[in-house]
């Protein structure tokens, strides 16, 4: 089943760079700061990297450190099919103009003139040296001015190459960090569910951790405290009570949370009964 999710990622991120670059001359990909910057490339890694998480999380995969050659391949073969998809939709019109809506000739069909006066037909692997010879960039200010930067030839190289590693490191990041997070049961082979019970604040931090030290006793009071207090505390400081629990056998424990601003730690981990788990969920 992960394997089935991996591929739908893959393609639902080639389905999008193709109808932003032919409806809205957009390209996600291509999205540079300062030239060599390829933000688009990072996006696209931590959107792979989610989505390979959510496949495994989906699938029950145990999280293996050699699964992180799954998900490089993952960005590899994505960005390999963004560039294809280019190619193969690429066509040209009789005033060599370029058109993404199949309007024209296919770019495969050409061929062209090299430096040493060599033909050479426009295959995927000539169109991409073709383009990152030939193609200069373009720089948008904030005033929304544009200006053309030379950067055909060595600097493409660059850039090209770097959208290839930035895509991988940050597809590997994103999957290591959203998987790194979740409880596997070894015994059912599942990932636990995650339920949030209750937030509360700093004031009442005594009385509620003493409770849930004694979770046993106190159960029925947490349940109540979880039906009137789901929502985000607004202090800016606050914690968080989840239950963590494997579906199947129902073994887990309570986590609590301490969130300031964006940040979230982790303070405490209390194993609890089944029974008790059954009784929370």
């Amino acid at each position: 089943m992960y394997i089935f999710l991996i591929i739908l990622s893959i393609m639902s991120v080639i389905t999008t760079e193709y109808i932003a670059t032919a409806f809205i001359d957009f390209s996600i990909l291509n999205l540079n700061f300062w030239v060599v910057i390829p933000a688009g490339s990072i996006l696209i890694g931590m959107f792979l990297g989610w989505a390979c998480s959510k496949a495994f999380n989906k699938s029950n995969k145990k999280f293996k450190k050699w699964h992180c050659l799954i998900v490089a391949s993952v960005a590899i073969i994505t960005f390999l099919g963004i560039n294809y998809m280019e190619y193969r939709t690429t066509y040209l019109s009789d005033d060599y103009t370029t058109s993404r809506t199949f309007e024209g000739t296919p770019i495969s069909e050409f061929i062209y003139t090299n430096n040493d006066g060599t033909e050479v037909k426009m295959n995927f692997i000539n169109y991409q040296k073709y383009l990152l010879d030939n193609l200069d960039s373009t720089i948008k200010f904030k005033s929304g001015t544009t200006a053309e930067v030379k950067t055909s030839g060595q600097i493409n190289y660059i850039v090209y190459f770097l959208q290839i590693i930035f895509m991988i490191i940050f597809a590997i990041f994103y999957f290591v960090i959203n998987l790194s997070n979740l409880k596997y049961c070894d015994k059912c082979r599942r990932y636990h569910t995650v339920k949030h019970l209750f937030n509360f604040s700093p004031l009442e931090y005594d009385t509620v951790m003493n409770k849930l030290e004694d979770i046993n006793y106190y159960a029925l009071d947490l349940k109540e405290l979880g039906n009137t207090k789901k929502k985000k505390s607004d202090s800016d400081v606050y914690f968080k009570v989840e239950l963590s629990y494997c579906s199947q056998c129902k073994s887990g424990e309570i986590i609590i949370k301490k969130h300031k601003g964006n940040n979230s730690d982790n303070i405490k981990n209390i194993s609890i009964d089944n029974s008790l788990i059954e009784s929370l969920i």
